[in-house]
């Protein structure tokens, strides 16, 4: 992203990156479930989970296209480091918030919107569409041969 200077007669600008909505995502997951870690190790002490973060990933899930998720994992794909921090937040955000389920995220965001029966069963809805777009953008396509 390039920003430039909020005088008009300033004419320096700055190239600078921005996390994307999959980084944001990664994020957001990633602080739950190292919260829900810390918590299962140490459950004598207050939960550190909050709505707010279970929030934030629904808003981010109805908000942002899946195909651009998307594509935002497959460039975390292209860096070890990312593509195992995103792998991981995939994989709690799916276990978490299976429909139907008992699952943590699931249950923080029915308490976060109490009363809101739609919420958590769109929450999983774009979670199991995030994953089948995830699962099927893996798979190595046909060959030059179409085989």
């Amino acid at each position: 992203m390039t920003l430039g200077s909020l005088e008009d007669t300033d004419p320096r600008t700055a190239r600078i990156k921005v996390a994307g909505p999959a980084a944001l995502l990664t994020a957001k997951v990633t602080k739950l479930r190292e919260r829900h870690a810390d918590h299962l190790r140490r459950p004598d002490r207050p939960s550190r989970l909050k709505q707010k973060d279970v929030l934030d990933c629904y808003r981010l899930l109805v908000a942002i296209p899946t195909e651009e998720l998307v594509e935002g994992f497959a460039r975390h794909n292209r860096s070890a480091e990312a593509r195992q921090v995103s792998r991981h937040a995939v994989d709690f955000l799916v276990r978490q918030s299976r429909p139907g389920e008992h699952a943590l995220l699931t249950d923080l965001l029915s308490e976060a919107l109490p009363g809101d029966l739609t919420a958590p069963a769109a929450f999983g809805a774009l979670v199991e569409d995030l994953e089948a777009a995830l699962t099927s953008s893996e798979r190595p396509g046909p060959g030059p041969s179409g085989s």
